[in-house]
């Protein structure tokens, strides 16, 4: 089973993808586009239910699924996910850090607790699931390919979001050194940086009348809609994108190169 995006065709037929924060956003809609492609997936989450409402979806649509509630922030419960998808669905070739999440405060206001709890959400974990795939990966002696969905406040300034930004630019940076570190195992490790995408998420962090602003804004004239950064991803998970690894990819409708960030 093939899927089709702007004429070209993405093969993961036989491959297992591994998908955190999959229970909604660009994480479920990542997981519905892989399985589209053929990969089966396994759905993690800290919502289980969730996590089994993305699964189950995706077992109406004939894609393999596993729903796994885990809080990837903790380092036995991610080597327990692993462990899962490795024995329920038969491996894991694709690993997809896409949890993660922030919230909107002054940084002189931001408690230390604050910012442990967002540098461990969108960093340590993405860490922690990628350090657990390349044990596996090295135990299984095949290819991989790692896929960290980081965003544009890691490449500019984010008043608000300073916490939450330092995250990103450190999922960018460990996505350059993995790339190096793991080339000789045959994985491959990217990144991808969405700007603001129209999510649950996003409706929540900001009013509709700075949504609308935002709209304007935005060379394509639109939000992004999560479907668009899940191709991004399944095109550098599959055999299209063998040759790429170390990148970060824009996904923000032209924000970036029009001089601005919109994350915020």
């Amino acid at each position: 089973m093939t899927a089709v995006a702007d004429g070209g065709a993405i093969d993961l037929d036989g491959r297992v993808a591994l998908v955190t924060g999959g229970a909604s956003g660009i994480g479920r809609a990542t997981c519905e586009v892989l399985g589209r492609c053929g990969a089966a997936v396994a759905v993690v989450d800290r919502d289980g239910d969730g996590a089994r409402r993305s699964a189950e979806a995706l077992h109406r649509d004939g894609v393999r699924a596993l729903a796994v509630a885990a809080d990837v922030r903790d380092e036995v419960a991610v080597d327990e996910a692993t462990r899962r998808c490795v024995t329920e669905l038969g491996g894991v070739d694709i690993l997809v850090n896409n949890a993660g999440g922030t919230f909107v405060v002054p940084t002189v206001d931001l408690t230390a607790k604050g910012f442990d709890t967002l540098i461990s959400e969108n960093l340590r974990s993405a860490f922690l699931c990628s350090r657990a795939v390349a044990r596996t990966v090295r135990e299984l002696g095949r290819p991989a390919a790692i896929v960290n969905v980081g965003s544009c406040a890691g490449e500019v300034a984010a008043p608000g979001c300073m916490a939450y930004g330092a995250a990103k630019a450190g999922m960018i940076s460990m996505t350059r050194t993995l790339s190096l570190e793991w080339a000789p195992y045959g994985i491959r490790v990217n990144c991808v940086a969405p700007d603001f995408i129209d999510t649950e998420g996003a409706r929540d962090l900001l009013p509709e009348s700075r949504r609308e602003a935002l709209r304007r804004a935005i060379p394509l004239g639109r939000m992004g809609d999560a479907a668009e950064v899940a191709w991004v991803i399944a095109f550098l998970a599959s055999g299209l994108a063998g040759y790429v690894t170390g990148q970060t990819v824009d996904v923000d409708g032209g924000t970036r190169v029009g001089g601005r960030s919109l994350a915020f």
